[in-house]
């Protein structure tokens, strides 16, 4: 429960305005998208991706993996979209056309990852 409820707190803080210091124009919209885009490459570029903790770990292959890393990269770039064109004049109006985009794709690949990894669908 705790889980959703903290899910359904950030999905209601996208519409807040981001603080326009350029700390978090880019420390938050460029360096920290690229860290997940390098994580999203390493899963593309060894096929797999091993999910849980010490004891309870499950490798999971290819093609599941591609679809997380995808959603990986759609989270990548909404916090792109959020936090740099928020900040940045020329794109703002963009920012929230984006955002949309990057989070109906993040949730596809998600299901995607879902439908393909665990086959419960």
């Amino acid at each position: 429960m705790r889980g959703m409820r903290g899910l359904l707190l950030f999905l209601d803080g996208l519409d807040d305005d981001v603080p326009p210091d350029a700390g978090t124009k880019w420390i938050y919209g460029a360096v920290t998208p690229l860290l997940f885009g390098l994580y999203a490459s390493s899963i593309f570029y060894s096929g797999y991706v091993t999910i849980g903790r010490r004891f309870s770990r499950a490798q999971v292959q290819a093609p599941a993996a591609y679809w997380l890393a995808g959603a990986v990269i759609g989270f990548a770039l909404l916090l792109h979209c959020r936090n740099f064109w928020s900040n940045t004049r020329r794109l703002a109006g963009w920012s929230e056309l984006g955002i949309l985009v990057c989070l109906i794709a993040t949730v596809a690949c998600l299901i995607a990852f879902v439908w393909t990894a665990f086959r419960l669908f």
